[in-house]
């Protein structure tokens, strides 16, 4: 009786815990890494949204050239290098504007993270009515792209020098 006792108290179950948590240990680092992936993802999508729909509204009454709201639209956006906005419209008073902004979504480079090359892309569009057109910008949202650069807080415009 004494021998089966003792025999049970050496190979007894110390150090299963840590033996337990090493298999799940890896695992868990995944899920919790590709959350907070794919959470800064969305808020990245998100805060993008918000920046289309200030540069559309501001569009929309003709307050600023197309460069302008290219800056807007920049400016609060969140960390990146650079996105490109578009503005088109027409300059009639009831036409719709159109604003789109492209740029290219944070990966935090996770070898074991995937994140598909269909979401490393954000290209949104906004569309609204035009309410005002003045004349100091009438003319400027034909169709013209801008590429923001955050790190001068400035637009070039596409295809000019």
């Amino acid at each position: 009786m004494r021998f089966v006792s003792r025999r049970r108290r050496i190979g007894g179950e110390q150090g299963a815990a840590a033996v337990e948590f090493a298999l799940v240990l890896p695992i868990f680092l995944v899920l919790i890494f590709g959350v907070v992936q794919y959470a800064w993802y969305f808020y990245q999508t998100q805060e993008t949204a918000f920046a289309l729909r200030e540069g559309a509204r501001v569009a929309a009454v003709g307050t600023q050239s197309a460069e302008g709201i290219c800056e807007l639209v920049g400016g609060k956006m969140p960390t990146g290098s650079e996105a490109t906005v578009t503005v088109s419209a027409t300059g009639v008073v009831g036409d719709q504007i159109t604003v789109n902004v492209k740029r290219s979504a944070t990966d935090f480079g996770l070898p074991f993270i995937p994140f598909p090359s269909s979401i490393q892309q954000i290209d949104q569009d906004g569309l609204t009515r035009t309410e005002n057109v003045q004349e100091d910008t009438k003319g400027t949202y034909n169709g013209t792209s801008w590429v923001y650069t955050r790190s001068t807080n400035s637009c070039v415009q596409m295809g000019v020098s």
